[in-house]
Parts: C-alpha cells; sequence; structure tokens
C-alpha cells in the first residue's frame, strides 16, 4: 500500500511541473543528438513537434516541410504538415 502511495504522490508531482521545462529540456536534447550526428530530417521533426506544443505553427510547419524536403517519404511529417495547412492555413 506504501509504494503505491509514493507512486501517486511521485506522479501528481511530475503532473504539476511545468510543460515548458520539458519543452525545453527536449529542445537541449535535440540540439545534442544534432550535433552527435543525428539525420537533420529526424531532428528538424521532433522540432517541429515541441513547436506544434508550444502553438507555433509557423514553425512547426516550416519544420515539417524541412523533413519532407530531406526525407520525402516520411509519413508522420506529410501527415503533420497536411493537418497544419488544413487547420490553420498555408
Amino acid at each position: 500500500m506504501e509504494a503505491a502511495k509514493t507512486g501517486l504522490d511521485l506522479g501528481a508531482r511530475r503532473a504539476s511541473r511545468p510543460l515548458s521545462s520539458d519543452l525545453e529540456a527536449a529542445r537541449n536534447q535535440l540540439t545534442i543528438a544534432f550535433r552527435l550526428g543525428a539525420p537533420r530530417w529526424r531532428v528538424a521533426f521532433n522540432r517541429g513537434l515541441l513547436a506544434e506544443a508550444e502553438g507555433d505553427h509557423d514553425e512547426a510547419a516550416k519544420l515539417y516541410r524541412m523533413t519532407v524536403r530531406d526525407e520525402p517519404d516520411y509519413r508522420p511529417a506529410r501527415a503533420r504538415l497536411r493537418g497544419i495547412e488544413s487547420a490553420f492555413g498555408d
């Protein structure tokens, strides 16, 4: 019973942590990944996801376009780009 309570307490604290700090940490990890040689298109796609999470749809669309340019068959980028263009225009 005590372990379950501790797990709930930890979950509540994590849920109350600001999302912006998680996004900033993710952004830092993507910078490191890029410097270590991760494919540019993969980093761009993930940065697009971060931009979308922050509500910056113009930046997200730009990053998804970069992804599609570098990796034309990557469907998730095409789908997210279509979604943004459909919802917010080009």
